[in-house]
C-alpha cells in the first residue's frame, strides 16, 4: 500500500479558514510546512510501517474532518506508541 495523497493546498485553506485568494500568509504557510514535515516523514519510513497500522490510519486520517498527511503522522506515531507501552 502506498502513502496516500492529500490535497493540502486545500486542506490548509480550510483548517485556517482562508477562503478568500490568496490566503492569510502566516497561519496557512505554517499549516503547508507542517504537512510537508509530516510527508517527508512519512514518506521515508513508510515502507517499515506496520502494514496494519497503515491501513487502519489511512481509514482514520480519512475519516477526520481535515485529512493529512500531519493527521496520518500523527495516528501512526500514536500506534507506535500504544505498542511500546503494551506489556
Amino acid at each position: 500500500m502506498s502513502l496516500p495523497r492529500y490535497p493540502v493546498e486545500k486542506l490548509c485553506a480550510r483548517q485556517t479558514g482562508q477562503s478568500s485568494s490568496p490566503p492569510n500568509a502566516v497561519p496557512y504557510n505554517a499549516c503547508i510546512a507542517n504537512n510537508q514535515e509530516a510527508y517527508d516523514t512519512l514518506k521515508a519510513g513508510w515502507a517499515q510501517k506496520d502494514s496494519d497500522a497503515r491501513v487502519a490510519c489511512i481509514r482514520q486520517t480519512a475519516a477526520a474532518a481535515n485529512p493529512g498527511y500531519d493527521t496520518l503522522a500523527q495516528c501512526l506515531d500514536a500506534v507506535e506508541e500504544t505498542k511500546r507501552e503494551a506489556p
